[in-house]
């Protein structure tokens, strides 16, 4: 995750942002959810950007990773449950907007 966000860091917007990514992963017949939480302290830590926190002693949660699953990949019930959780997730506009990004960065219109 950590590399994700130092590859591909969101744009401050406005002030006390709350950013979120979705990981999706396997493990051979089960999916997992990963949804995490960071703000712009965690961006610049991360990459760099400035003094941030470190070395600071602080207690500020950077990251706050929320796992979900195992999904079976075998039952179609919760294949179904995974599906309608990913299309909202794709219709709230998330995915939509790292996917946008990734092509801007490859170059491609």
């Amino acid at each position: 995750m950590a590399a994700w966000v130092a590859q591909d860091p969101p744009v401050l917007k406005k002030p006390n942002t709350k950013f979120r990514r979705l990981l999706v992963s396997q493990d051979h017949g089960e999916v997992y959810l990963i949804i995490a939480t960071f703000d712009y302290q965690y961006v610049e830590y991360i990459c760099a950007l400035g003094t941030g926190s470190r070395g600071k002693g602080s207690t500020h949660p950077f990251l706050e990773m929320r796992e979900y699953g195992p999904f079976e990949v075998k039952s179609p019930e919760q294949m179904e449950q995974l599906g309608i959780i990913l299309l909202g997730a794709s219709i709230q506009g998330g995915l939509w907007d790292m996917f946008q990004l990734r092509l801007y960065h490859h170059g491609v219109s």
